[in-house]
């Protein structure tokens, strides 16, 4: 598979809700326009890296997806972490044990604050919504708009990308897609989100794969 059509399937899984936010959903669509950009890595800290700092620098980007094509099993992924900590922008700050699960928050250090990354991949142990057909690490690589209203209130020093600028969209559809997202999300899921399937957390894996 080539990278247009590896990128193209990729998009199509937030594109058809199955992230359950209804905000990916609709910027999947047009990702440039928000300033979402794909890149396709090696599990090598060096290009990693190098991506995020380049990401960073540049002002069109505003949302970065590290795409891992190679990783394809849980031992991959559990490497793939532990080569990507190695980066001096990208460390463990959660690691918590919930119902048999190493529930790991990686966050990317971006000038002051610290950007939360979801983690996504092609494993049946995560949760519903992070089922994606290929592994990939997404996060803002700039800090939070100067919103003028919110949903809930912003935890200083912390980027997400619930922070994403929608562009103009009006405060009314804004709520009404929120709560859509919420009860998207649970519907997949089966029940309410707990910590695997956390913002904060990046990855839920079974504590007997992290031995």
């Amino acid at each position: 598979m080539n990278m247009i059509m590896l990128k193209k399937e990729q998009t199509e899984f937030y594109r058809t809700k199955k992230a359950g936010c209804i905000f990916a959903a609709f910027v999947a669509k047009n990702p440039s326009k928000y300033g979402w950009h794909q890149e396709i890595v090696d599990a090598d800290t060096g290009q990693v890296n190098s991506i995020i700092e380049q990401a960073i620098d540049n002002q069109s980007i505003s949302t970065l997806s590290l795409i891992f094509p190679s990783i394809q099993n849980a031992t991959d992924l559990v490497a793939l972490i532990d080569q990507v900590v190695k980066s001096n922008l990208i460390f463990i700050e959660q690691d918590v044990l919930f119902e048999g699960y190493r529930c790991l928050g990686l966050r990317v250090q971006i000038n002051e604050s610290k950007s939360w990354v979801s983690g996504f991949g092609p494993f049946e142990f995560l949760p519903k919504t992070r089922q994606s057909p290929f592994t990939e690490l997404t996060f803002r690589v700039k800090p939070r708009p100067d919103y003028k209203w919110f949903m809930k209130p912003p935890i200083s020093g912390v980027i997400h990308l619930a922070d994403m600028d929608m562009k103009g969209l009006q405060k009314r559809t804004f709520t009404k897609w929120w709560n859509a997202s919420i009860k998207n999300t649970k519907k997949i899921l089966g029940h309410s989100p707990n910590l695997k399937s956390a913002a904060k957390t990046t990855y839920a894996i079974p504590e007997s794969y992290c031995s």
